[in-house]
């Protein structure tokens, strides 16, 4: 029988989904969407054009198969497409859910009490997973390649969060007028959030910063190489890279306390200059 999704939080390896009477379940992501789709064709007896597109055969499957809800959940598999029209498919894990649950939060760092029935186990896995912490998290672990440079880094990410087909919008270059911030600082410059996301009216910040060591390695460019390249540049003053940082930590608490519809706010810090993992120098004499 087919079950009505009411929430539903994936990762790139797990689903999990609460249903509309609120049940808890948890099934294994599909690396190949286009051949489990197949697969669950053929078990079904449907009839598919092997040329149709990955969302042309979901579409027709859950609409055949879906009695008329938007997805199709089960106790063996479950099929949906996501806001930004891709087709996510999984199978049920093979243990019971709150040992799929357990495997889900031990993987992604989820605090959790042995206590907790299943429901409230599923619900904080899937609150967790929804956060912009997890997402901003997960973009880290995928993304082990270089970013030539802070804005390299902030359009990657951007795509990321919004590719998720989670939040409403995804801005970038997020303009404030600095008097609403600042009312006591005379300036005509408008402060700028390096990315702000909005899902259901309510907005959360994000600013960024990007300190690199300089490298030198094989850089492709219009499908040319070249070695001993400069890739990225040494940025020296870790004083002032430090102390930019924690001014974007005092501009976020301060939007947030401005501003009733600012959920939370993250600054992240990425470097590979060690020195930036130590406490100030003292430059003073």
């Amino acid at each position: 029988m087919t079950k009505q999704i009411k929430q539903v939080a994936t990762t790139e390896e797990y689903i999990v989904v609460r249903y509309q009477d609120n049940a808890i379940g948890v099934y294994n992501r599909y690396g190949n969407a286009k051949r489990a789709l197949r697969e669950i064709a053929e078990e079904h007896g449907f009839e598919y054009d092997p040329n149709w597109t990955t969302r042309q055969l979901g579409k027709k499957l859950i609409d055949t198969l879906g009695d008329g809800v938007p997805a199709i959940a089960d106790n063996d598999y479950i099929v949906y497409i996501d806001a930004n029209g891709t087709v996510i498919c999984g199978e049920r894990f093979e243990g019971d859910t709150k040992e799929g649950l357990r495997t889900i939060a031990e993987k992604y760092n989820i605090s959790y009490e042995k206590g907790w029935n299943t429901h409230q186990f599923g619900r904080k896995v899937i609150e967790h997973l929804l956060s912009v912490k997890s997402h901003i998290e997960e973009f880290l672990r995928k993304n082990t390649m270089l970013f030539y440079n802070e804005r390299d880094l902030q359009v990657n990410l951007a795509l990321f969060l919004k590719g998720k087909g989670y939040y409403d919008n995804v801005f970038l270059e997020y303009s404030l007028p600095a008097e609403k911030l600042y009312p006591n600082v005379k300036s005509s410059a408008d402060v700028r959030i390096d990315i702000v996301v909005e899902k259901n009216g309510k907005y959360i910040p994000i600013e960024l910063k990007y300190k690199t060591e300089k490298v030198i390695g094989k850089l492709c460019r219009f499908g040319e190489e070249f070695l001993n390249t400069r890739i990225l540049k040494k940025q020296s003053a870790q004083n002032i890279g430090k102390y930019s940082f924690w001014k974007d930590i005092e501009r976020v608490e301060r939007i947030k306390e401005n501003f009733k519809n600012v959920q939370s706010g993250f600054c992240v810090f990425i470097t590979s200059v060690p020195l930036n993992f130590r406490g100030f120098k003292n430059t003073l004499k």
